[in-house]
């Protein structure tokens, strides 16, 4: 399976704030009260692992170049009184060039929409409407033209009261979550969230949080005995201080409470975390290092994982032309037990009942408007999943190896037109 991400959209409800499109600089088209920015990405990348594989897996690795077509369009209105909206469609469509059958099985569009309805958003009490939709464009792990591509919709609402200046806010929210794959159909999913969030502010920039969430998870596949397929009903508490504490330095610290209480077999039941310092060396200087620990109940072996992660991000602009972006992250990842012959599960080899991964991540992108409305991008981006842990189907006659292990370099430019 392709490695995925501990957050898988059960997280941040009430931080979703649409598709970012438009930057302070960009002025947008105005049509009385309604304000439209349009944009247009046109990207170059080389892959140099097209499907996530090892090199025991595979004799050659599967490299590719591809572009990509990212037509993108925001609009809100200005001044809202009693109802503020934004809305915000950015389209993905990736032409692979390449003689190779299964790659150019990954020619795909994807995208992004968001729209976000706030009622009486200056009054004491603001009722939210929200819906998320995001196609995912991702291959397999094996040299195929099916693909690991994802259809997730998110839609919500949230009540927030926010009384004294909006010092105080104290949100609750709910949203139902629906992850479809085009091929993958086994691994659909589907989720019930609540989630209730407080933020206090006390100082200008600086806030307490208080905050937890409840995914009810729902799994269209039957259970495969007590390692895969398992609903749950994952619970977060955390609570913590976000904000800057001199003009330069600023910190986030979140500690809580996780619980993914699965029907079957082993939940993860323990600390969660977050910690990170930022230090802004001058207006457009900022380096910021972290500890990230949380689990994901999103796991296609064994129940959930937990991961530690480390990481250092930094950002640069200068002269109001250029920005640089860069991070670094290690991440020790912990998968629970899944033993499939104890299961009863006899088509399966695992080499370990207990799975350990080291991922390490990396990017640094620099971004140059050479005008108001155009600017070009370069940037590079790797990832290494570090492990000895394989899976064979014993109901083949050729018992085909999936190896947990790949790294993946990228490299890209693009030419970026906002408005």
């Amino acid at each position: 399976m392709p490695y995925v991400e501990t957050n898988d959209g059960t997280q941040g409800f009430l931080d979703q704030g649409g598709v970012r499109l438009r930057t302070e600089r960009e002025r947008g088209v105005r049509l009385g009260n309604i304000v439209l920015w349009p944009t247009l990405f046109v990207e170059s990348r080389w892959d140099s692992n097209v499907f996530q594989q090892d090199a025991q897996d595979a004799t050659e690795l599967t490299s590719a170049a591809l572009f990509r077509f990212l037509p993108g369009l925001a609009i809100s209105n200005l001044r809202p009184n009693k109802l503020a909206f934004t809305f915000g469609l950015l389209g993905d469509a990736r032409v692979y060039v390449s003689e190779d059958r299964a790659v150019k099985g990954q020619n795909n569009v994807g995208g992004n929409a968001d729209l976000r309805l706030d009622i009486l958003p200056n009054s004491p009490v603001t009722i939210t409407l929200l819906d998320t939709f995001r196609r995912s464009l991702q291959s397999q792990n094996v040299s195929s033209d099916k693909t690991f591509n994802v259809n997730a919709n998110r839609a919500g609402v949230r009540f927030a009261i926010h009384p004294g200046g909006k010092a105080l806010d104290i949100a609750l929210g709910y949203a139902y979550l629906l992850h479809i794959f085009d091929d993958t159909t086994n691994l659909n999913w589907q989720s019930h969230n609540i989630t209730f969030k407080s933020t206090w502010r006390f100082y200008p920039k600086t806030f307490a949080i208080l905050e937890a969430t409840l995914a009810m998870k729902d799994w269209d596949s039957e259970p495969y005995g007590q390692g895969q397929f398992v609903d749950n009903k994952a619970l977060r508490v955390w609570a913590g201080l976000s904000g800057f504490w001199t003009k330069k330095l600023t910190t986030l610290i979140k500690v809580g409470y996780g619980n993914s209480l699965h029907d079957e077999g082993p939940s993860f039941e323990h600390v969660i975390g977050h910690v990170e310092l930022g230090y802004k060396i001058t207006n457009g200087i900022l380096l910021a290092a972290g500890y990230l620990r949380d689990y994901s109940q999103t796991s296609f072996l064994g129940n959930f994982f937990v991961e530690n992660r480390t990481y250092l991000r930094t950002q640069f602009d200068l002269a109001q032309r250029v920005r640089i972006d860069g991070m670094a992250a290690y991440s020790l990842v912990d998968y629970a037990e899944y033993d499939p012959a104890a299961l009863g599960v006899s088509q399966v080899f695992v080499s370990h009942k207990e799975r350990r991964d080291q991922v390490i991540r990396g990017n640094v992108r620099v971004d140059v408007d050479i005008a108001r409305w155009v600017g070009v991008s370069v940037g590079y981006e790797v990832m290494a999943v570090l492990s000895n842990y394989f899976t064979e189907n014993l109901s083949l006659a050729e018992r085909p190896r999936d190896y947990g292990a790949f790294i993946r370099h990228q490299v890209y430019g693009s030419v970026n037109i906002r408005y």
